[in-house]
């Protein structure tokens, strides 16, 4: 437990760095490209999103979790993840192009950005397959410095960019740059504290591979819905809309960075005891427990103040996007929960049901997301989104409380809603009466904060005793 602590812990710290350079990132390009240009943007990232999951096939989780019960085994498991991932992944690329051209009928310098954004996902796709060593070995460290790197590099390269005066062109050659440094950084460092992938692999092994990994695959893909908004917004509200949605998405960003750190410090944990799920479920709750924790703090501000850290951050042209900002931070919340909930499924060895609840949510989130958009705009795909996690987290507690004889949330979540409920009240109040927002926001903090570490020690001492 203490091994899992220390790389959560790690995991945690670069993702908060990564989570400031994301957010500055977000808010330079929204700001230098206009909502417009920006909305381009978010729709290629988002098709590269959706793609992205059959690059690598979900067969790093299944190299992890054979390589965690059959440690002689794992150079052979990672061969084989690593292996699929070069074509698949220009597959992925040549579907991003083809679509962007034929059903979003993006032509000269808009086709020529998508390239490239298949391009980036290719190579990024190739980097991370260097985190089936560092899970493996639960050195997770370096993982995170891997990843600092790329985004202190992205960030670098963007911001010369934007001084020299490039555009959404220019943008894309920098995300590239830092995608090529990636895949560089990460065989330095494999090839330095780590082992390398065994190429001794047959079809047959790969086709197993494909055959266990794509249900992961699957349900990533329709995991994948704030990005399936983005489009369906851009199709039917265009670009300025999604442009304005990318940036109330905030709030879901940073809670999946989050999450999915936390989920890989505690998914061996779960692989390891496969044959006794249920002696794993003192430290879910407590992991669910913390993420919601982290999830609340983090969306205090946003159901706070929405508009006023809109046009702070961006600029009033953003200003409709506040709603929406609120609504998705609520929802993110939910999104934290279930990344922990998502990898307690796998590691109990049920992808496939967790393909079909992600299948069957995917389908509701489109149809769901189709008519409250045309609806009500870019408010309607928010309200869409966030009602699609509540059902998530409702529908995987079910099954997971069969599968680890108990449920996985812990009672102390209402406490944490309730301080949450408390500190945006009293934000909201102070923000009435006239104090300046950043001090109203502290003082909601003030209220939350202890109240939380709180019910945080008491689960804690539940799973040390």
């Amino acid at each position: 437990m203490r091994r899992i602590a220390a790389n959560a812990g790690v995991l945690l710290a670069a993702r908060g760095v990564r989570l400031a350079l994301s957010l500055g990132l977000t808010i330079l390009l929204a700001r230098q490209l206009g909502a417009a240009r920006y909305g381009y943007w978010v729709t290629l990232t988002a098709l590269g999103g959706l793609l992205a999951p059959w690059i690598g096939l979900g067969t790093e989780k299944i190299a992890i979790r054979a390589g965690a019960g059959h440690p002689r085994g794992r150079r052979r498991w990672w061969g084989g993840a690593v292996l699929l991932r070069l074509p698949l992944g220009i597959l992925a690329a040549a579907a991003l192009v083809v679509f962007a051209r034929v059903i979003l009928g993006f032509r000269g310098e808009l086709l020529t950005t998508a390239l490239l954004v298949g391009a980036i996902f290719l190579l990024n796709g190739l980097g991370e397959a260097g985190a089936v060593a560092y899970r493996l070995e639960e050195r997770m460290g370096y993982e995170a410095l891997v990843n600092t790197a790329k985004d202190l590099a992205l960030f670098c390269l963007v911001c010369l960019v934007l001084a020299a005066g490039g555009g959404l062109l220019g943008v894309a050659w920098a995300y590239l740059g830092a995608a090529t440094f990636f895949v560089g950084l990460t065989v330095l460092v494999l090839r330095q504290r780590f082992f390398f992938p065994s190429w001794r692999v047959n079809p047959r092994f790969l086709f197993f591979l494909v055959k266990r990994g794509a249900p992961v695959a699957a349900a990533v893909f329709c995991n994948n819905f704030l990005d399936v908004s983005r489009i369906l917004v851009e199709i039917l509200r265009g670009n300025r809309a999604a442009g304005r949605f990318g940036v109330a998405g905030l709030p879901f960003r940073g809670a999946e960075l989050v999450a999915v750190s936390a989920a890989a410090a505690f998914f061996p944990l779960l692989s390891r005891r496969q044959k006794h799920l249920d002696r794993g479920r003192p430290q879910l709750r407590l992991a669910t427990l913390i993420l919601a924790a982290i999830g609340l703090a983090w969306a205090l501000p946003a159901c706070s103040v929405p508009r006023l850290l809109i046009e702070f951050a961006f600029s009033p042209d953003y200003a409709p996007a506040a709603p929406v900002l609120a609504i998705l931070a609520a929802g993110s919340v939910l999104l934290a929960i279930n990344h922990i909930q998502y990898g307690a499924l796998v590691a109990g060895g049920r992808e496939k049901v967790f393909a079909l609840i992600m299948a069957a949510a995917a389908a509701a989130n489109i149809l769901i997301t189709l008519v409250l958009t045309r609806a009500s705009g870019i408010v309607g795909a928010g309200i869409a989104a966030a009602a699609l996690q509540l059902m998530l987290a409702v529908t995987l507690a079910g099954v997971i409380r069969r599968l680890y004889d108990g449920w996985p949330i812990s009672p102390r979540t209402g406490g944490l809603l309730l301080g949450f409920l408390v500190g945006v009240g009293g934000t909201r109040l102070l923000t009435w009466s006239g104090i300046p927002w950043g001090a109203a926001l502290a003082g909601g903090y003030l209220l939350y904060l202890p109240a939380a570490g709180k019910l945080l020690r008491d689960e804690r001492k539940n799973v040390v005793g």
